[in-house]
């Protein structure tokens, strides 16, 4: 039986305060019952009495066939007709994403791209003057679209403004060609854009400085950082984690990486391999904490080191990025996958509305500890 911490009452106001924070944006499909009954310790019965009453005061939406989502706030009815209320806004948005059309429905729901577009359509459905034309650039295997073709079918389609979610060589080029026309751009990605637009991206600095600090606070005084290779997101993590680590705590291993950047989960699982057993036979202290810079090469780190007898959340912790590998018990960093999406979609509905907007917003990550980090 629940304590009464872990009432619905308490557990309620827990997950409306989520929402309150902004760290569940509008639009941001929220974790799943058992997800949750872990995350907080509280029976089943006590999750679903807390959802089913922010469903019913209108904080959450249910979809049946997908989830729970926060909804989008609406104004209340004696301040919807007064001048100071928001413009309402008409407008056909280009969505352009590169979804992979794998063969298993859960695969392609999973990719990160398609989590970030589900995020930014439902913010978007939250105006009822708004549609949107959806474009994938990757529409068959090993065939990308054509930008200049895409340009064209999305003027056809009389298109208004354009949100890129994960634009790669292909949609940058698109990017430029409905600059040059005065359409209004806006991108939703986990790097920062180069292109001179509005964007939306994670904060892989404030990630990496996450990262040493939960390091610290579980005790460990010795901290390595993964570089097997470089490239954005690893140095980028790198350079928070050396903000927030003290002179002479952090080493980068290897001090030197050489060759390109895997593309692949299997190609950076290697390489995260082949670091562990370098720094095995170099010597690594008991009671090192590792900081990998995904999940990957973290998974692929703690199969070579558990084959040389060591534990982790034991003999030494360690910390990956992404959130991909929960088998393993691996302590991790969430990228905001669904709220970059629905913030993009925000910042596109201000821009439309004739209203400031940043030219950059970094969405933190969140941090899930496991045992892996076990103090």
């Amino acid at each position: 039986m629940d304590d009464t911490r872990k009432s619905a009452p308490w557990l309620t106001e827990r997950l409306r305060q989520r929402v309150a924070s902004g760290e569940w944006a509008p639009g941001t499909m929220i974790p799943g019952r058992r997800t949750l009954t872990l995350e907080y310790r509280a029976a089943l019965s006590t999750v679903e009495k807390s959802v089913a009453t922010l469903i019913a005061e209108g904080l959450l939406r249910a979809d049946d066939r997908r989830g729970t989502y926060v909804s989008a706030p609406s104004a209340p009815a004696a301040l919807a007709s007064t001048p100071a209320s928001r413009t309402q806004v008409y407008a056909n948005v280009g969505l352009v994403a590169g979804l992979v059309p794998y063969d298993s429905p859960t695969v392609r729901r999973e990719q990160w791209p398609a989590r970030m577009l589900e995020a930014c359509e439902h913010a978007l459905a939250a105006e009822p003057g708004v549609s949107h034309t959806f474009i994938n650039m990757e529409p068959e295997p090993r065939r990308s679209e054509d930008p200049d073709a895409a340009v064209l079918r999305l003027q056809a389609d009389a298109v208004d403004a354009v949100i890129f979610i994960e634009p790669g060589a292909a949609g940058r080029r698109m990017i430029r060609a409905f600059i040059a026309a005065g359409t209004p751009v806006v991108c939703a990605a986990l790097d920062p854009v180069q292109e001179r637009v509005p964007h939306v991206c994670a904060d892989d600095l404030a990630a990496g400085a996450l990262a040493v600090q939960h390091l610290r606070s579980r005790g460990y005084q010795h901290l390595v950082y993964l570089r097997p290779f470089t490239t954005t997101w690893v140095e980028a993590r790198l350079a928070g984690a050396r903000t927030a680590a003290p002179h002479g705590m952090l080493t980068v291993f290897p001090a030197s990486p050489t060759g390109e950047a895997p593309m692949d989960g299997a190609g950076q699982a290697f390489a995260g391999a082949t670091a562990a057993s370098a720094l095995l036979v170099a010597g690594m202290a008991p009671g090192t904490g590792i900081i990998a810079p995904n999940d990957a090469m973290a998974a692929a780190f703690m199969q070579v080191a558990a084959k040389a007898g060591w534990a982790d959340g034991r003999d030494y912790g360690i910390i990956g990025f992404d959130d991909r590998e929960r088998d393993f018990g691996l302590t991790s960093l969430r990228q905001p996958l669904e709220q970059v999406g629905a913030e993009a979609a925000g910042m596109m509905l201000r821009l439309l509305r004739g209203e400031a907007c940043p030219s950059q917003v970094a969405l933190p990550y969140r941090l899930i500890p496991r045992t892996s980090t076990r103090p």
